[in-house]
């Protein structure tokens, strides 16, 4: 991915606060972390291995309940569904691609989100897709089994629906989260440090990894925490479930009508999950309960998704 980058692009000051996502920083690794590095990528190399096919490996969960955001006064029935192994892949999405003519968000409109961590900037740029996430002088040619990125909601609708899946609701993602949840102290694809002065990689890795780099949980779900973001089907609001809101889904999974009093844009989407940027002292996106939105009309360099699907009731 090299040094740091030179954009074309138009930009937008973030507001510095604790509750805004942002993408990776691209550095060399301190040398103190080099062998944790060489370590990681050779662990990885089973996973390089992945066919498609098994890329897109699913494990049945059965129904229960889960506490929406760590609350014990807020539990919800989830029936049982179907759910991808590993976060989609490079590999995975370029298949899907190739088979259909697919032409993502970020390739119609010829650009997409990066941060430029010198500028604090998000930066719209020209030239950034899924197979250059961060512009034209990036690649994801060596990066097969990395989790796809700059990818819309719409573009991920497509892969889901492509394969008779969907997105997962928030609750369901909470839900597989929590069934499938080891123990807080395995590693993951995080920042290691103090964001965003130095991450230092103390994970083997300062940007994505190949999915199932680390230990899955105990349902042989990869990348729960960490690596990117994913996408979830619900609409964003920061203070749902304790807003009372009268159109809803079937399951209780999110408004889904918002209200411009509460937001200034009512279609952000709920991501979940944390990314490689994620840190103790910022977003700490990884932990479960922790929530955050994004504008499906854009893409992003950090934000993947992985799909579900329904399970029908035996007669």
């Amino acid at each position: 991915m090299g040094g740091l980058r030179k954009l074309e692009a138009r930009s937008w000051k973030l507001e510095d606060n604790k509750n805004r996502i942002l993408p990776r920083r691209i550095f060399q690794l301190p040398a103190s972390s080099f062998l944790l590095f060489i370590v990681a990528t050779l662990l990885s190399c089973t996973k390089d291995k992945l066919s498609v096919e098994e890329s897109r490996a699913t494990v049945k969960l059965l129904a229960g309940k889960v506490q929406m955001f760590g609350r014990n006064d807020f539990e919800l029935n989830i029936p049982e569904l179907e759910v991808n192994i590993y976060e989609v892949t490079n590999a995975s999405f370029a298949d899907f691609v190739k088979k259909t003519g697919y032409m993502t968000t970020a390739e119609q409109s010829g650009e997409g989100m990066v941060f430029d961590l010198v500028k604090k900037e998000w930066v719209l740029t020209r030239g950034a897709d899924w197979k250059h996430p961060q512009g034209p002088q990036s690649s994801d040619s060596e990066e097969s089994m990395h989790p796809v990125v700059q990818v819309s909601y719409d573009d991920a609708c497509a892969y889901c629906d492509w394969l008779e899946m969907r997105l997962p609701y928030e609750s369901e993602w909470e839900y597989i989260y929590q069934l499938d949840q080891n123990n807080s102290k395995e590693k993951f694809n995080k920042w290691d440090g103090i964001f965003p002065i130095e991450d230092k990689g103390e994970d083997g890795f300062t940007n994505t990894a190949p999915v199932g780099s680390f230990k899955a949980g105990r349902n042989g779900i990869y990348d729960l925490q960490g690596n990117v973001w994913e996408w979830c089907i619900d609409l964003y609001h920061k203070n749902w479930p304790q807003i009372d809101t009268t159109v809803m889904t079937p399951l209780l999974q999110g408004p889904t009508v918002m209200s411009n009093l509460w937001i200034m844009n009512d279609t952000l989407r709920v991501i979940k999950g944390g990314s490689f940027l994620c840190a103790e002292n910022y977003c700490m996106g990884y932990q479960n309960e922790k929530r955050q939105n994004a504008d499906p009309k854009l893409s992003y360099e950090h934000v993947g998704f992985r799909c579900v699907r329904d399970l029908k009731k035996k007669e």
